[in-house]
């Protein structure tokens, strides 16, 4: 396991922190969710991979703010509001 070899953890510790992620809501990547990608990519100067993450809240039923890189300004996409931490 990567886990093991790079972050040099014992294999209980690594089970241990790959169990925690089952906490975390997985949004399906659907064609849907794609299409909206490539309409905010078009729209925006945003990437289509850093809009699909920008879509993934709303496709997932989430809509709450999201964090992101603080060298970026804040701005709002919909529903969503991406603000620095």
């Amino acid at each position: 396991m990567n886990a093991v070899k790079k972050l040099q953890l014992p294999v209980a510790a690594a089970k241990a922190l790959l169990s925690s992620y089952g906490r975390f809501n997985v949004v399906q990547v659907s064609p849907e969710l794609i299409l909206g990608a490539v309409d905010l990519h078009a729209a925006t100067q945003l990437s289509f991979w850093d809009a699909l993450v920008v879509r993934a809240p709303s496709a997932s039923g989430l809509g709450r703010p999201a964090d992101r890189s603080p060298d970026l300004p804040s701005q709002h996409f919909d529903r969503l509001h991406l603000r620095c931490p």
